[in-house]
């Protein structure tokens, strides 16, 4: 299960990252910014906004929170 804490390290971190919250249903949705996603007061149900979307989780759902590894940018010299 994942922690409200763990959210709010993901959503504060800056620069932010993107990263992908999978559920114990093996859904998973990618937030690529930090206003696509919250987690109430009490620590018990986060809210993902989709394209289609809020999507209401109970955070005993989430499996895993992971950061999306980045490629690295190849510079215009090709160096």
């Amino acid at each position: 299960m994942a922690t409200r804490e763990q959210l709010r390290d993901m959503v504060s971190a800056r620069p932010f990252r993107p990263y992908v919250i999978t559920l114990a249903d093996g859904q998973a949705f990618t937030i690529r910014h930090p206003e696509l996603v919250a987690c109430d007061v009490r620590g018990r149900d986060l809210q993902i906004n989709t394209d289609d979307g809020l999507v209401r989780v109970e955070m005993l759902l989430v499996r895993s929170m992971k950061q999306i590894e980045q490629q690295p940018s190849v510079g215009g010299n090709g160096a």
